[in-house]
């Protein structure tokens, strides 16, 4: 692939994101930004369930929340199916695994709010697939907090 091709895919991925300037001071005090994920406590199974899936690594592990919900940056495919989606500033799209669901085998879809400190799951008719249009709940799940890597904030969300 071109470096030019690599820089649009770059663009698209952040316009998907990114509607005006934010920074990491504007961000709730329980939203901790990370150089990397040594400190993060990751469960054996999650990390096998994400290095089995076709298109993911552990390099894709993009945050953490209450639980062990691991949050994933998505992969190509991922960006395809949500690219209809309208985001508001400091919101982002990602897989997530638990203990419970690495079990399953699954790594659903979740939009996170930062600002709002906030998770919102897939509607129950996208999750089922009773309709191939993803859409996600109107109310969401408070968190008590967000563990996000620094460059993931910097270079996929825009946030510096």
């Amino acid at each position: 692939m071109s470096h030019k091709s690599i820089e649009s895919i770059s663009k698209a991925y952040k316009s998907m994101y990114v509607t005006e300037a934010m920074t990491q001071e504007s961000l709730p005090d329980k939203v901790y930004v990370d150089d990397n994920t040594a400190k993060w406590s990751i469960d054996g199974s999650v990390r096998s369930l994400i290095s089995k899936e076709s298109g993911y690594n552990e390099s894709d592990i993009v945050g953490i929340t209450v639980n062990d919900m691991v949050l994933i940056k998505l992969n190509r495919s991922d960006r395809s199916l949500v690219s209809g989606i309208r985001l508001q500033n400091g919101e982002f799209i990602a897989r997530y695994a638990t203990k419970n669901s690495a079990a399953g085998g699954i790594m659903p879809l979740v939009k996170v709010s930062l600002p709002r400190l906030m998770i919102y799951s897939l509607t129950e008719e996208s999750s089922s697939g009773e309709t191939d249009e993803i859409r996600f709940e109107s109310r969401g799940t408070k968190v008590r907090y967000i563990r996000v890597l620094k460059d993931f904030l910097a270079g996929d969300l825009g946030i510096v």
